[in-house]
Protein backbone atom coordinates (compact mmCIF):
# COMPACT_ATOMS: atom_id res chain seq x y z
CA UNK A 1 0.00 0.00 0.00
CA UNK A 2 1.38 3.38 -0.97
CA UNK A 3 0.30 6.85 0.11
CA UNK A 4 1.30 10.10 -1.51
CA UNK A 5 2.05 13.07 0.71
CA UNK A 6 2.92 16.63 -0.14
CA UNK A 7 5.80 18.10 1.82
CA UNK A 8 5.49 21.73 2.82
CA UNK A 9 6.43 23.96 5.74
CA UNK A 10 3.30 23.84 7.90
CA UNK A 11 4.54 25.48 11.06
CA UNK A 12 4.08 23.57 14.29
CA UNK A 13 1.87 20.83 12.82
CA UNK A 14 3.26 17.32 12.28
CA UNK A 15 0.86 16.54 9.44
CA UNK A 16 -2.38 17.65 7.86
CA UNK A 17 -4.66 14.81 6.78
CA UNK A 18 -7.40 15.46 4.24
CA UNK A 19 -11.03 14.41 4.70
CA UNK A 20 -10.96 12.22 1.57
CA UNK A 21 -7.95 10.32 2.88
CA UNK A 22 -9.54 9.93 6.32
CA UNK A 23 -12.72 8.56 4.71
CA UNK A 24 -10.78 6.18 2.47
CA UNK A 25 -8.76 4.51 5.25
CA UNK A 26 -10.14 2.33 8.03
CA UNK A 27 -9.25 4.61 10.92
CA UNK A 28 -10.15 4.69 14.55
CA UNK A 29 -10.19 8.28 15.79
CA UNK A 30 -10.21 9.04 19.51
CA UNK A 31 -11.35 12.64 19.58
CA UNK A 32 -10.78 13.00 23.34
CA UNK A 33 -7.04 12.30 23.02
CA UNK A 34 -6.64 13.43 19.40
CA UNK A 35 -5.14 10.08 18.40
CA UNK A 36 -5.61 8.19 15.14
CA UNK A 37 -5.11 4.43 14.94
CA UNK A 38 -4.53 2.93 11.51
CA UNK A 39 -4.35 -0.84 11.16
CA UNK A 40 -2.76 -2.00 7.94
CA UNK A 41 -2.70 -5.76 7.49
CA UNK A 42 -0.38 -6.77 4.70
CA UNK A 43 0.32 -10.40 3.74
CA UNK A 44 3.78 -9.93 5.23
CA UNK A 45 2.38 -8.84 8.62
CA UNK A 46 -0.20 -11.63 8.59
CA UNK A 47 2.54 -14.22 8.00
CA UNK A 48 4.62 -12.81 10.86
CA UNK A 49 1.61 -12.84 13.18
CA UNK A 50 0.94 -16.50 12.39
CA UNK A 51 4.56 -17.44 13.13
CA UNK A 52 4.62 -15.70 16.49
CA UNK A 53 4.08 -17.86 19.54
CA UNK A 54 2.61 -16.47 22.72
CA UNK A 55 4.72 -17.14 25.79
CA UNK A 56 2.73 -16.44 28.94
CA UNK A 57 5.51 -17.20 31.43
CA UNK A 58 7.86 -14.31 32.20
CA UNK A 59 11.44 -14.93 31.08
CA UNK A 60 14.05 -15.73 33.72
CA UNK A 61 16.98 -13.39 34.22
CA UNK A 62 15.48 -10.48 32.29
CA UNK A 63 14.15 -7.48 34.25
CA UNK A 64 10.41 -6.85 33.97
CA UNK A 65 10.77 -3.61 31.97
CA UNK A 66 12.48 -5.61 29.18
CA UNK A 67 9.93 -8.44 28.93
CA UNK A 68 8.50 -6.96 25.72
CA UNK A 69 11.92 -7.49 24.12
CA UNK A 70 12.34 -11.15 25.12
CA UNK A 71 12.37 -12.28 21.49
CA UNK A 72 15.50 -10.19 20.92
CA UNK A 73 17.29 -11.93 23.80
CA UNK A 74 16.08 -15.42 22.85
CA UNK A 75 17.96 -18.22 21.10
CA UNK A 76 15.92 -17.90 17.89
CA UNK A 77 17.27 -14.40 17.20
CA UNK A 78 20.80 -15.07 18.44
CA UNK A 79 22.43 -15.94 15.10
CA UNK A 80 20.31 -13.70 12.87
CA UNK A 81 21.16 -10.34 11.37
CA UNK A 82 18.53 -7.60 11.65
CA UNK A 83 16.29 -7.20 8.59
CA UNK A 84 17.32 -4.76 5.88
CA UNK A 85 15.79 -1.30 6.23
CA UNK A 86 15.30 1.61 3.88
CA UNK A 87 18.55 3.16 5.10
CA UNK A 88 21.14 0.43 5.61
CA UNK A 89 24.44 1.76 6.89
CA UNK A 90 27.64 0.13 5.72
CA UNK A 91 30.93 -0.10 7.53
CA UNK A 92 33.76 0.65 5.14
CA UNK A 93 36.96 -1.18 6.01
CA UNK A 94 40.36 0.16 5.08
CA UNK A 95 43.16 -2.06 3.79
CA UNK A 96 45.67 -0.94 6.43
CA UNK A 97 43.21 -0.51 9.30
CA UNK A 98 43.87 -1.95 12.77
CA UNK A 99 42.51 -5.46 13.34
CA UNK A 100 42.05 -5.33 17.09
CA UNK A 101 41.30 -2.01 18.71
CA UNK A 102 39.39 -1.54 22.00
CA UNK A 103 36.06 0.26 21.82
CA UNK A 104 36.73 2.06 25.08
CA UNK A 105 39.48 2.26 27.69
CA UNK A 106 39.51 -0.34 30.45
CA UNK A 107 41.79 -1.09 33.38
CA UNK A 108 44.03 -4.14 33.07
CA UNK A 109 42.04 -5.98 35.75
CA UNK A 110 38.73 -5.36 33.98
CA UNK A 111 40.25 -6.31 30.64
CA UNK A 112 41.56 -9.62 32.01
CA UNK A 113 38.22 -10.37 33.69
CA UNK A 114 36.32 -9.64 30.49
CA UNK A 115 38.69 -11.77 28.40
CA UNK A 116 38.34 -14.72 30.84
CA UNK A 117 34.55 -14.40 30.85
CA UNK A 118 34.39 -14.30 27.04
CA UNK A 119 36.67 -17.33 26.70
CA UNK A 120 34.54 -19.27 29.20
CA UNK A 121 31.33 -18.37 27.33
CA UNK A 122 32.85 -19.31 23.97
CA UNK A 123 33.90 -22.72 25.30
CA UNK A 124 30.41 -23.42 26.69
Amino acid sequence: MMHNFLISPIGNHSAILGIKWLEQEALEIDWSTWQISLLVITPELAAIAQEEEVNKSPPKGIPEQYHTYTKVFGKEEFNKLPPHRHHDIGIELTEDGPLNIPLYGMTDAKSITLKEWLEAKLKA
